[in-house]
């Protein structure tokens, strides 16, 4: 069974604000009846599954997450900041790197750029990575491992 227009706006509605009553009223469904109306379409499987897949394609993979963290780790902010100190915004923003800002402030100087940290990304790709673990290994006389079991 396909969508209505009605459904199709709650989702829309839904997805912004995560507020089944409130979806439903901003889509057209009565004041009387939107809490009801917003409850049961949550429950629908087309419109479950239909906020599943628009869930799903907004969210961020592991690959994603790892790509970003790798940028910030390598500075790659690097290559936009001019040889006056300034940052050139327009060509970050064109190569899609906007996300390597962490924050804006304007001052009266002009605008101060702050980017995410190369060495908190480092840290966080090594711990993803294994390499930074605090791991004691213990083994019996007899070298086999051995269980301990802490009651609580």
């Amino acid at each position: 069974m396909a969508l209505n227009s009605k459904q199709q706006m709650f989702i829309d509605l839904y997805l912004q604000c995560f507020n089944a009553t409130k979806a439903a009223l901003d889509a057209g469904y009565s004041e009387n009846t939107a809490a009801e109306i917003g409850y049961e379409n949550l429950r629908k499987p087309q419109i479950e599954q239909a906020i599943s897949k628009r869930l799903k394609q907004a969210a961020m993979s592991a690959d994603e997450v790892l790509m970003r963290l790798a940028e910030q780790a390598r500075g790659e902010h690097g290559r936009y900041i001019t040889t006056s100190g300034t940052v050139d915004i327009a060509t970050l923003v064109n190569d899609k790197k906007a996300h390597l800002i962490k924050k804006v402030k304007e001052t009266k100087d002009g605008m101060e750029y702050e980017f995410y940290d190369a060495q908190s990304a480092l840290n966080t790709l090594a711990k993803h990575h294994g390499l930074l673990t605090d791991k004691t290994e213990i083994t019996s006389a007899g070298g086999q491992p051995f269980s301990i079991t802490i009651d609580r």
